[in-house]
C-alpha cells in the first residue's frame, strides 16, 4: 500500500503459427506493457531479427482513419448541443458496447474501405454545403455594400465608366481632404480643362461618412492612384451588378432564400446520415485504431525463423493469468519467462498504484506533482487524511461544508458517468464535505455567526454549549486563536517527522545511509535536546538538572555535525529552512480565521442594514435585499475559501512533507491494451 504493484519483466516465445492470436488476447487483456525485445534482461537478442512493420498497411491504416475522422466530425455538427453546462453533462451517456467477432486486420480494413465508399456522399455534401454558406456570407457582403447606395436611382452597371471614362466609387469621412488631393494629383490639362467630377452623397445612418464618386479620363488614373489607396477614400467594387441598388438588393435576398432552402435539404439529410451512421463510424474508426495500435507494436517484437518473442512488464499478482493465458491460447506451444527488475533497472520499470479503494480518489493528488518511481514510497495513504483534515481546518464552517456536500453528492450521482476525473474530484468533495461540517460544528460556526446573531438575536452567543470534562464546546478560533495556532504547530511538526520517517524508511530500503545519516538521523537527534533547551531557556517551562543539561548540549552538538556531514557549511540554512517549514503551518489558523472573519462581517453588513429600517414596509424590503445579499456574499466567500483551503492544503503536502520524502519521477504503467467504448469482442479467453 505503500509502495507501488510489484513488477516483473516477462518474455514471451511463441510460435509463429499462434502469434496472432495471442496478440489478439493480450491486446483485449492489457496486462502487458510492452517494450523493445533488445532491452529486455531474459532474451539473448544476438540471433533474433525486429519484426518488419508493414509499412503498407500501416499508411493505409493511416488513410481510413483520417477519412473516418472527417466523417465524424462532419456528422457530429449535426448533434444537438444542450444550450448549457449542466444539460449538456446531464445529456452525456456511456455508449453500450456492441458484440462483435474477432476479425483480422485486412478484412477490418476491408469493410472501412467499403464503408467510406458507401459514405462517400457524405464528403459531398459538406462540400457543397461548406460551398454555399461561402456564398451566402459573400452575398450578405454585397448586400451590405449596396445598402449605402439605396437612396441612388441609377443603374449600378453606370459605375463601371466606359472606354474613354474612368469611375470610381468609394466612401470617405474628409470630403473636403478628398477633393484637395484630388486636385493637387491631376494633371494640369485635366484641371485646366476642368475634365473631372467628384460627387458626394450622404450614407445612410452615417452623418460624418460620404459616398464619394470620383469621374476622369481613363489616361488620367495612373496621376489619382495615390488618391485610390489613400487614407481620405477607400474604394468600393460595384462591377458585375445590373439595376438600381434597391434592385440588385432584392436578387440578391432571393438568391440568399434559395441558398438557405439548399441548405435546409443538406442538413435534414445529413442529420438523417447522423442518427444512421454516427454509431457505426465510432465502431469502425475504434476498431481501426486497435488494429493501428497492433501494426505498430510489431516494431518492438523479435523473431526466429520460427518464433516471435514479446517482452514486457507485467503486474506480479498477474503474472500467472498471464502464464494460464498464453498456454490457453497455444495449446502449450509457448515458453513465459519472468524475472524481478534489479535496483539498476529501478528507473525504466513502469509505476501501478497500490491503494484501497478510499484512497484511490486521492491518487490524482499525488500524481499531480509527479508519478512514484518503482522502488519510492507511494504517499497517496498518508496525503489523503492529511489533505482533507488541512483544508476541513482552513474552511471551518459547518454551513459551507454542508454545501460543498451537497455539490459533490450532486455531481457524483448526476455526472460520475461523464469522466473519471469529475468522479474523482466529486469523491475528494465529499470526503472533504464531511468533515468541514464536523470541524465546523466544534468550531460552531455555520455561514459564520448567522444562526446567533439572526435567530438568537446575540452575536456574541454561542451555536451550542457542551462540556466534555474539562473542556468546551464549540472551541471559538476567532475568540482565542492561541489554542488553534499552538495545534497547528504540533500538527506541523508531527508531519516534518513523519516526512522524516518515510524519507528514513526510503534510504534504507534503498540503503542510502549517508543520506539516513545526515538527511534523517541528524534531526531525529537534534529534535529532543532543542525542545528541552528551548523549554528551558525561553519558554521557562521546567529546569533541567546539570546531566539533562549537559546531555541536551552534547545531543545537540551530534546532531549538528551528522547535519554537516552533508550540508556542511550550509547546515544553518538547512536549521532555519526546516524552521521556516515548521511556521508554514500557522497557515492552518490564518485561513480558518479569514474564512470566519469575511463571514462575520457579511453577517455584520446584513444586520446593519436591517436595523436601518423605518417602518415595517422599509424592513420587509430591506429583508428581501439582506436575504440576496447573504446568498451572495457567502457563496463568494465559499467559493473563494474552498479554493484557498484546496490550494494551502497541497502547498502543505507538496513542499512541507514531499521535500522529505519524496522525490517522484516515474512513469505510469501503460499496458498494451485495447481502449473499447463503442464495442466488446466476442469469443475471447477473457
Amino acid at each position: 500500500m505503500l509502495f507501488p504493484e510489484k513488477m516483473v519483466e516477462v518474455s514471451i516465445i511463441v510460435h509463429k503459427q499462434y502469434f496472432d492470436s495471442l496478440l489478439m488476447e493480450l491486446h483485449e487483456t492489457g496486462w502487458l506493457e510492452i517494450f523493445d525485445y533488445k532491452q529486455s534482461k531474459t532474451v539473448e537478442s544476438k540471433n533474433i531479427s525486429g519484426v518488419e512493420v508493414p509499412i503498407k498497411r500501416a499508411e493505409m491504416l493511416a488513410d481510413i482513419i483520417l477519412n473516418a475522422n472527417r466523417l465524424r466530425d462532419i456528422l457530429k455538427k449535426m448533434e444537438f448541443v444542450p444550450p448549457t453546462l449542466y444539460q449538456s453533462l446531464k445529456a452525456r451517456k456511456v455508449p453500450s458496447a456492441r458484440p462483435i467477432a474477432p476479425k483480422p486486420i485486412s478484412d477490418i480494413i476491408a469493410d472501412a474501405r467499403k464503408t467510406i465508399r458507401e459514405l462517400d456522399y457524405i464528403f459531398k455534401l459538406d462540400s457543397e454545403l461548406s460551398s454555399l454558406t461561402t456564398q451566402k456570407n459573400h452575398l450578405k457582403l454585397q448586400i451590405e455594400k449596396l445598402q449605402l447606395f439605396k437612396r441612388i436611382n441609377i443603374n449600378l452597371r453606370t459605375f463601371e465608366g466606359t472606354p474613354n471614362i474612368a469611375i470610381k466609387v468609394g466612401r470617405t469621412t474628409r470630403p473636403e481632404d478628398l477633393k484637395a488631393e484630388l486636385t493637387d494629383t491631376l494633371s494640369d490639362r485635366v484641371r485646366s480643362r476642368k475634365q473631372f467630377a467628384l460627387y458626394l452623397h450622404q450614407v445612410p445612418d452615417h452623418l460624418e461618412e460620404r459616398i464619394a464618386v470620383i469621374i476622369v479620363p481613363q489616361d488620367e488614373l495612373i496621376n489619382i492612384r495615390k488618391v485610390m489607396v489613400g487614407r481620405n477614400f477607400k474604394e468600393l467594387e460595384l462591377k458585375g451588378f445590373e439595376g438600381t441598388p434597391n434592385q440588385v438588393i432584392a436578387q440578391l435576398k432571393t438568391e440568399i432564400e434559395n441558398i438557405d432552402k439548399r441548405i435546409i435539404i443538406i442538413n435534414d439529410k445529413l442529420g438523417a446520415a447522423y442518427n444512421r451512421y454516427s454509431e457505426r463510424i465510432s465502431i469502425l474508426i475504434e476498431e481501426l485504431e486497435i488494429s493501428r495500435n497492433k501494426t505498430q507494436i510489431l516494431s518492438q517484437i523479435g523473431q526466429t525463423a520460427d518464433t516471435y518473442i514479446i517482452c514486457g512488464w507485467c503486474l506480479e499478482r498477474q503474472l500467472k493469468p498471464l502464464q494460464a493465458l498464453c498456454d490457453e491460447v497455444t495449446s502449450g506451444h509457448v515458453s513465459v519467462k519472468y524475472i524481478e527488475p534489479g535496483k539498476d533497472r529501478a528507473n525504466d520499470v513502469p509505476v501501478k498504484l497500490r491503494n484501497p479503494k478510499w484512497a484511490q480518489p486521492f491518487e490524482m493528488l499525488t500524481t499531480t506533482f509527479a508519478y512514484p518511481k518503482y522502488n519510492e514510497i507511494d504517499p497517496t495513504v498518508i496525503i489523503a487524511p492529511l489533505f482533507i483534515l488541512f483544508f476541513a481546518i482552513m474552511l471551518g464552517d459547518a454551513g459551507y461544508g454542508m454545501v460543498l456536500l451537497a455539490v459533490s453528492i450532486f455531481g457524483f450521482v448526476k455526472f460520475r458517468h461523464v469522466s473519471i476525473t469529475i468522479q474523482k474530484l466529486s469523491s475528494i468533495g465529499i470526503y472533504a464535505g464531511i468533515v468541514t461540517i464536523i470541524i465546523g460544528i466544534l468550531m460552531g460556526a455555520f455561514f459564520g455567526d448567522l444562526i446567533p446573531r439572526y435567530f438568537y438575536g446575540d452575536s456574541e452567543a454561542l451555536l451550542y454549549s457542551l462540556k466534555i470534562g474539562s473542556f468546551y464546546l464549540p472551541y471559538d478560533s476567532f475568540r482565542n486563536p492561541m489554542l488553534l495556532f499552538i495545534i497547528s504547530l504540533i500538527v506541523g511538526l508531527f508531519i516534518l517527522n513523519l516526512g522524516l520517517v518515510l524519507g528514513a524508511m526510503q534510504n534504507i530500503q534503498n540503503k542510502k545511509f549517508k543520506e539516513l545519516i545526515s538527511s534523517q538521523l541528524a534531526w531525529f537527534v537534534l529534535q529532543p535536546p532543542a525542545v528541552l533547551l528551548i523549554g528551558q531557556s525561553l519558554l521557562k517551562l521546567w529546569v533541567l538538572s546539570d546531566n539533562m543539561f549537559t546531555l541536551s548540549i552534547i545531543m545537540l552538538i551530534a546532531g549538528l555535525l551528522l547535519m554537516a556531514i552533508k550540508y556542511r557549511t550550509f547546515t544553518t540554512f538547512e536549521i532555519f529552512g526546516f524552521l521556516g517549514d515548521w511556521m508554514s503551518f500557522a497557515r492552518l489558523l490564518a485561513l480558518s480565521l479569514a474564512t470566519m472573519g469575511v463571514a462575520f462581517t457579511i453577517n455584520l453588513i446584513g444586520e446593519l442594514l436591517l436595523n436601518s429600517a423605518s417602518s415595517a414596509i422599509t424592513f420587509g424590503i430591506l429583508a428581501v435585499l439582506v436575504g440576496i445579499l447573504l446568498f451572495l456574499a457567502h457563496l463568494i466567500n465559499f467559493l473563494l475559501q474552498t479554493l484557498g483551503a484546496a490550494i494551502h492544503a497541497l502547498r502543505l503536502q507538496y513542499i512541507e512533507l514531499f521535500n522529505r520524502c519524496y522525490e517522484g519521477g516515474g512513469a505510469q504503467f501503460q499496458p498494451f491494451q485495447t481502449q473499447r467504448y463503442y464495442t466488446k469482442l466476442r469469443g475471447t479467453k477473457l
